[in-house]
């Protein structure tokens, strides 16, 4: 009996430290993820603590954001959020809109500039498009920025 006391303070400090690697691992594999894969997997983190301390309450929250958060991602191919992507198409509609408006602008500008026969006018005009595509892309590309960031992609 007494030789066996060794073994068993072994077993447990091995079970320790095994638990906590393993409870390492399960957040740096939430970390590699991303979009719903990932909100998934640290909602189920939280799960396991919220079983683990017998915090029922917190249980039933979280399990039914689970049942919200999968039936969200469920519903998308890619597996990113279907409000994500709505929002997204959104966006790109948005800013197709506002590129063909500024063709629409630089086409108009351009038939003047090209009647008054001015190379100058009309390279002027060229250039002002070309700033005006390149201001629309870099707002709507801090716009889809700020949306990745609002759903954490």
């Amino acid at each position: 009996m007494k030789n066996t006391m060794p073994c068993l303070v072994s077993l447990i400090c091995f079970l320790l430290l095994f638990a906590g690697s393993l409870q390492a691992s399960m957040v740096s594999d939430c970390a590699a993820l991303t979009g719903c894969k990932r909100s998934i997997c640290e909602k189920e983190k939280e799960l396991a603590e919220a079983k683990q301390y017998n915090d029922i309450a917190k249980v039933f929250g979280i399990e039914k954001s689970l049942f919200h958060l999968r039936a969200d991602c469920s519903q998308s191919p890619t597996g990113t959020s279907v409000k994500y992507e709505g929002k997204l198409a959104e966006l790109e509609e948005e800013y197709q809109d506002d590129l063909k408006d500024a063709l629409n602008e630089y086409r108009a500008d351009l038939r003047d500039a090209q009647r008054d026969g001015k190379q100058a006018k009309i390279q002027q005009v060229e250039e002002k498009y070309q700033q005006k595509k390149e201001s629309i892309t870099n707002k709507y590309q801090q716009k889809m920025d700020d949306l990745k960031a609002a759903f954490g992609y």
